[in-house]
């Protein structure tokens, strides 16, 4: 009786080890490798990027250019042109 018992909680630790290995790698998927919705259907084919020289501004213009938008880039001082 008590093998019985152990085997089927053995099952059920297995069940769910794998019910949470996949949840874990459908984030993974969504997240890293999934390309996401069109953003020109979504937005217009135009995107206006401020601070575009660097840091996040910079990051963001090139995941625009990555996903097919066209960019106006806005310097965030005109010194920096």
């Amino acid at each position: 009786m008590a093998d019985m018992l152990w085997s089927a909680l053995s099952y059920l630790g297995a069940a769910v080890l794998a019910y949470h290995a996949l949840a874990l790698l459908n984030v993974l998927y969504k997240t890293l490798l999934a390309s996401g919705p069109k953003l020109s259907k979504k937005y217009g084919e135009w995107a206006v990027v401020t601070g575009a020289t660097d840091g996040v501004g910079k990051a963001m213009s090139f995941e625009l250019a990555r996903k097919g938008c066209r960019r106006a880039l806005r310097p965030p001082r005109a010194a920096v042109v």
